[in-house]
């Protein structure tokens, strides 16, 4: 298999599973509204046993989205189109010039809290804060995918 075959099929693997991701990400924030989450957290009510769940998986989920979107969608993009990466920085600003995010330091927030979930995970819960920077900017990560998709069909990447 040739190397931009290669890339192809990787790049169609991390489509398939982000956009899975992100379709879970929909139906935890589906329930959390129908649990009324955001208001117990606001509270520092104690959640039963249910909503612990949702609000883990939450979490564990946002964080899975924003390391397919980063490290392996946007990565298989740049390496698609042979472009020179360092680090993440460099993808980062990279989806920024593409036009995926007006600001690529949207996407630095999002990896500094799927950071502090992957290294932090007690102390994530403790801050509401951490909860209502995920939930206020949920719609970002679909608008982002949205246009990557566009992207992608415009090039003629994936069929």
């Amino acid at each position: 298999m040739k190397r931009y075959e290669k890339f192809l099929k990787l790049l169609k693997e991390n489509i398939e599973a982000l956009d899975k991701e992100l379709r879970y990400f929909a139906y935890i924030l589906e329930k959390m509204e129908v649990l009324k989450l955001g208001d117990k957290i606001v509270k520092c009510e104690n959640l039963d046993y249910e909503e612990h769940i949702y609000l883990h998986a939450f979490f564990s989920n946002f964080s899975l989205i924003v390391e397919l979107l980063i490290n392996k969608v946007l990565r298989s993009l740049m390496n698609l189109e042979a472009e020179k990466i360092e680090g993440k920085l460099d993808i980062l600003i990279w989806a920024e010039k593409k036009g995926f995010v007006e600001n690529y330091e949207k996407l630095l927030e999002f990896l500094y809290m799927r950071n502090m979930i992957a290294y932090e995970y007690l102390e994530i819960f403790k801050d509401p804060k951490n909860f209502f920077f995920i939930k206020d900017n949920s719609s970002l990560l679909y608008k982002i995918f949205e246009k990557i998709k566009r992207y992608i069909k415009t090039k003629g990447y994936l069929k």
